[in-house]
């Protein structure tokens, strides 16, 4: 019988090493700089953002937090540390968002939260963009 190795956390390695190619990319800001299609493709643009959508272990259900009148399925990387917590930037959606509807436009919004990794069964990257694209002024 052979044993198998159980993966405590599979998305922790995962969001490091997007995190690492970001800062690589642009170390002079502390911040996400690539979509997940740098990992694959390092042609591509670099943009400052890179939303991400993570899914619950247990229910496989996107992780949601709650903004000032909004909640989010949308997320910015800022930081990780070696304990797989990481510290992630709400991002408010412009739109409703729905399995029916085109994915909306992604506002930063300055607020963190901290989530243990370990707590995630999945992540999802989205299209990529520039912070100041999108900085937020009036809906």
């Amino acid at each position: 019988m052979g044993t198998k190795e159980k993966c405590t956390s599979c998305i922790c390695p995962i969001i490091k090493d997007i995190l690492k190619t970001q800062n690589q990319a642009s170390p002079s800001r502390n911040c996400a700089v690539a979509s997940c299609n740098q990992l694959l493709n390092p042609n591509e643009e670099l943009k400052d953002t890179i939303p991400i959508i993570l899914y619950g272990k247990y229910n496989n259900e996107p992780f949601e937090a709650i903004g000032d009148c909004f909640c989010t399925i949308f997320f910015r990387i800022n930081k990780v540390n070696d304990n797989c917590c990481a510290t992630l930037e709400m991002l408010e959606p412009y739109e409703c968002y729905g399995c029916k509807k085109p994915l909306p436009k992604l506002f930063p919004t300055g607020i963190c939260l901290t989530v243990d990794l370990n707590s995630f069964s999945g992540v999802q990257c989205l299209q990529s963009f520039n912070r100041e694209e999108r900085e937020r002024k009036e809906k």
